[in-house]
């Protein structure tokens, strides 16, 4: 009987570890098929994320082009304003140059008293707030 009992035990061990085996391919299998599910629904989830990025830059870029489309005109006119008047101004400049020349040319001894008369008034200016 012995020998029976250890065949027994033998033949019950061989057939708790064949379900053992089975039961653990099952558990593989399980974890390998829910690994797979939820990482398709993460790359799902992850392009409507992506997508949803991409719509919203593209609405925001569709908003911001024609605003920076303004403002950029904006600053090409101010530029081009601000050349004119700077262009004006020099040429202020050079006929106000040209008209005291003409007039110092025409009238020197004037003009050498007109500067000698700013001279003392500058000096006087100047020495009294010593």
């Amino acid at each position: 009987m012995t020998t029976t009992t250890a065949s027994n035990f033998s033949s019950t061990t061989d057939n708790l570890a064949t379900r053992a085996d089975a039961t653990t391919t099952k558990a593989a299998d399980a974890a390998h098929d829910a690994i797979a599910t939820a990482d398709k629904k993460a790359d799902a989830m992850l392009d409507r994320l992506v997508q949803g990025a991409h719509d919203t830059i593209d609405r925001l870029a569709e908003k911001a082009g024609p605003a920076v489309e303004r403002i950029s005109a904006s600053a090409d006119s101010a530029r081009e304003t601000i050349r004119g008047k700077a262009d004006d101004l020099s040429e202020l400049q050079q006929e106000w140059m040209e008209s005291m020349r003409t007039t110092v040319r025409e009238n020197p001894l004037t003009a050498v008293l007109a500067a000698a008369a700013i001279g003392v008034i500058v000096a006087k200016l100047t020495s009294s707030s010593r």
